[in-house]
């Protein structure tokens, strides 16, 4: 499991227009739901493009680097949770979101995320990445065995 503290400034991110932010995410700032689209849960249509050939979700905007990619080993359970701990000593917000992210093998799904999000992610400029920490998880214990004897034996 990785987990990330991630501030946001909400002071400058608050001013800009919402069609800029849900530009930047790709997805609509009224339901969280994807800009091709249905609900919040609603897998994003990465390939959809306006009458005039434009992608829907900008090549740039969150949604599209932070996707899974078909045939790779890069799915990851996300989960994020606000936070919000008042003022910062200058006056601003601090807030953010607390992110965790669950997969078999940080190196084969969340490194690879990562580094597609450091390539071209419109969100990336308003975020601050504070603190992060990876964390093994052992399986829960089957009949028979003990807790996280997969990891500890051969």
């Amino acid at each position: 499991m990785v987990v990330r503290h991630v501030r946001m400034p909400l002071d400058h991110w608050d001013t800009l227009p919402a069609a800029h932010r849900e530009q930047t995410l790709g997805r609509r700032a009224s339901d969280g739901a994807s800009l091709t689209g249905g609900g919040e849960h609603t897998p994003a249509d990465l390939a959809a493009v306006r009458p005039d050939g434009v992608p829907v979700i900008a090549a740039n905007a969150h949604i599209r680097p932070a996707a899974p990619v078909a045939g790779r080993d890069d799915v990851m359970f996300r989960r994020s949770w606000s936070y919000h701990d008042g003022l910062r000593p200058d006056g601003s917000p601090d807030a953010g979101l607390l992110f965790t992210a669950w997969q078999r093998d940080p190196r084969t799904a969340f490194v690879p995320v990562q580094r597609r999000l450091a390539r071209g992610d419109a969100l990336s400029r308003y975020l601050v990445h504070e603190a992060s920490a990876v964390f093994v998880v052992p399986d829960g214990i089957r009949p028979g065995e003990y807790l996280a004897q997969d990891l500890l034996e051969d």
